[in-house]
């Protein structure tokens, strides 16, 4: 997926009013993969899913003077539960290390150009609750409503 900023921001002066209007073109591209595996066993009521997965993220922005990139490697598991009736319940756990790697450079009021570089990582733990239902449609295929996110 690939997507582009444009961001226009407006500056003001205290006393008298200074406005500057600068352009600012930023290129974006993420990329995730997961691979995983899973467990399934039936219930009176529902068909239960339940397995681990790992995965791989890379975000790209560039632009003017900007180059940020992130990876993640990340180490989950989740189960979902189909109800016979047509709904759903899904839920994930999943630890995410997120390697930054950020080169920017500015110029401020007196002109000398400042690089920033910063090269480090955060940890993230996401969990996740999902709730819908599913239509179906010549015995064969779904469509999935989403009605509750958490």
């Amino acid at each position: 997926m690939s997507y582009e900023i444009i961001q226009v921001p407006m500056v003001h002066g205290y006393g008298h009013l200074v406005e500057a209007i600068v352009m600012v073109v930023i290129r974006g591209n993420f990329f995730e993969m997961q691979l995983g595996g899973d467990y399934q066993f039936k219930l009176n009521y529902a068909d239960v899913y339940a397995g681990s997965m790992f995965n791989y993220t890379r975000n790209m922005l560039q632009g003017d003077k900007t180059n940020i990139q992130s990876d993640g490697f990340g180490l989950g598991g989740y189960a979902s539960m189909l109800f016979h009736n047509g709904f759903y319940l899904d839920s994930v756990l999943r630890y995410v290390r997120y390697i930054n790697n950020t080169n920017i450079s500015f110029v401020p009021s007196g002109g000398a150009v400042i690089p920033m570089r910063n090269n480090s990582g955060i940890n993230s733990l996401i969990f996740s609750v999902e709730g819908g239902y599913r239509y179906m449609f010549m015995n064969a295929y779904y469509i999935e409503n989403h009605k509750l996110n958490l």
